[in-house]
């Protein structure tokens, strides 16, 4: 299957429009599946640790400063 150009939505090959969009489907303007790259996999496999890890700093950040400005 390939995707939509505008919201890479999949089609199938003898669709003439994308049915969630409405963009015309012209055969040479069908981009391919996206290919996993290792790259591509390896983020997908650090991004919920490197969020988790964003959080619980800014989490940090906001006890720090109540703790300075309001509680002392």
């Amino acid at each position: 299957m390939s995707t939509c150009p505008s919201c890479e939505a999949e089609l199938r090959p003898e669709w003439k429009f994308c049915i969630k969009c409405g963009t015309p489907v012209v055969p040479g303007a069908i981009r391919p599946e996206r290919l996993e790259t290792p790259v591509a996999k390896r983020i997908a496999l650090y991004a919920p640790l490197v969020f988790s890890i964003a959080c619980f700093s800014l989490a940090a950040i906001v006890i720090a400063w109540l703790a300075i400005n309001v509680w002392f």
